[in-house]
């Protein structure tokens, strides 16, 4: 089984940019919503963790900074960490 994203730098990319998404779009996902990896695959999606097997899953708010102005953004640190799990 190979990984979906090939590195760590474009894995962080594409974890913010679902993260991102999120942010943008709450009120499309389930209330209890994780961000769920697929450890093999490094696929990794933003749902309701209940039916999920095999898969490591984060509370969202260690991937999620607030600025002083209260907006909220991608947290890269925790993402880049969370990286760095899976590309070693």
């Amino acid at each position: 089984m190979e990984k979906r994203i090939s590195n760590a730098k474009r894995y962080v990319e594409d974890v913010a940019d679902t993260i991102a998404r999120y942010i943008d779009n709450k009120d499309n996902y389930p209330h209890n919503a994780c961000l769920i990896v697929q450890p093999a695959l490094c696929e990794t999606v933003i749902d309701d963790p209940q039916y999920t097997k095999d898969c490591d899953i984060y509370d969202l708010r260690h991937f999620i900074r607030k600025k002083t102005n209260g907006e909220e953004l991608p947290d890269r640190a925790s993402i880049e960490r969370l990286a760095r799990r899976y590309y070693a």
